[in-house]
């Protein structure tokens, strides 16, 4: 059964496909605010998918810090894409490339939060800086034999 809360993003419009993304985004104007506007709303979608299909990885965190930690990821991911749109090469639709920065970003942001509540303590981190042997011991062994 499919959680409703997170949506599939395998839907983009055909009409978000024709578009120029690169020309809408980087011209300013109404056109640019419009594509601004359904490139956030396709980069949410795929920052829901992602931080839904993570979140086990949350323990408890309900529907609210999920949807706080997609729209975080969303709006990063369309920063860091409109700093990068003029690398995009056209080997993919533009929305597949897009979505990249979405999932990453959304993937981060869970990481993130699933370390933020974590605790290493002390005694634990202290086992495991004991002093391992260098490599001394092993140039000062004994020299296979030559036939």
């Amino acid at each position: 059964m499919r959680d409703q809360a997170a949506p599939d993003v395998d839907r983009a419009t055909p009409s978000a496909e024709r578009r120029d993304w690169v020309a809408a985004l980087t011209t300013p104007g109404r056109e640019r605010d419009k594509a601004l506007r359904d490139l956030h709303g396709l980069m949410l979608r795929a920052a829901r998918h992602q931080v839904w299909r993570m979140r086990p990885m949350l323990g408890n965190a309900g529907h609210d810090t999920c949807e706080e930690l997609a729209n975080q990821a969303a709006d990063d991911a369309l920063a860091i894409l409109l700093v990068k749109v003029h690398t995009f090469r056209g080997r993919s639709r533009f929305t597949t490339w897009a979505y990249k920065f979405a999932i990453l970003q959304a993937a981060t942001e869970v990481r993130r939060q699933a370390w933020r509540k974590r605790g290493i303590s002390l005694a634990d981190a202290a086992g495991r800086t004991g002093v391992r042997p260098g490599p001394e011991p092993h140039g000062q062994a004994p020299q296979p034999a030559t036939a």
